[in-house]
């Protein structure tokens, strides 16, 4: 069984991001990490809050954008396609 957590904190028009290697190709992602049998950790480079209006220039969509501005409308256990909401 795999397990993944992704934690969001959205203040002040800005979120908290980890600057480390994705499997999407940015630098920059959400907090979070995924439980395997022997895997190793990613290393994390940075942290720091971005502003909502920089993520589309950081390789955020513009839909993750306005979910996040909207407070993520119908948040709680989300089990669909990264894509849905723009990762």
């Amino acid at each position: 069984m795999k397990v993944r957590v992704t934690g969001v904190v959205v203040e002040d028009d800005r979120i908290l991001l980890l600057d480390q290697d994705t499997d999407t190709g940015r630098s920059w992602s959400l907090p979070g990490g995924k439980v395997e049998e022997g895997t190793d950790t990613t290393p994390i480079r940075g942290v720091r809050f971005v502003p909502l209006a920089d993520l589309p220039a950081i390789g955020f969509s513009s839909r993750f954008v306005e979910l996040a501005r909207a407070g993520w409308p119908g948040a709680g256990s989300y089990m669909g396609a990264k894509s849905d909401i723009g990762l």
